[in-house]
């Protein structure tokens, strides 16, 4: 049986601002800290165009790579980024069964992403969501 093929579930994307071997800035998001920490990210663009590499940490705006990466960025604008999900198997490869439990991890997935997100604001009453 031939290996099944993956694919990314893509949860955010964006243009960096900025972005060195180390780490990327992205000034128009505001993202809760460590919200990405253990993610993986794939760069789109330039001299480490296809690149995918762990995320050590983010603040609201910056994301560290855990790994330095290959080559010294030349920052364009068009410099495009997506912020990646576990990879699973395409769906191609999967039975009914299998495909509505990933289905419904990947829900889980997300929703405690947002739990985790809402928990970081202050203002928020969780009672009320």
């Amino acid at each position: 049986m031939p290996a099944p093929r993956l694919l990314a579930q893509v949860l955010e994307e964006g243009a960096a601002t900025s972005y060195t071997t180390s780490a990327l800035v992205d000034g128009e998001k505001r993202w809760a800290e460590n919200i990405w920490a253990t993610h993986l990210i794939r760069l789109l663009g330039g001299t480490n165009a296809e690149v995918v590499t762990t995320i050590l940490s983010n603040t609201a705006q910056e994301i560290v790579f855990a790994a330095a990466l290959p080559a010294t960025p030349e920052f364009t604008i068009e410099t495009r980024y997506e912020i990646l999900g576990a990879f699973l198997p395409s769906a191609g490869d999967l039975t009914a069964e299998e495909q509505q439990v990933a289905l419904l991890e990947d829900i889980a997935a997300l929703l405690r992403q947002v739990v985790f997100g809402l928990s970081k604001l202050s203002d928020v009453d969780l009672t009320e969501v």
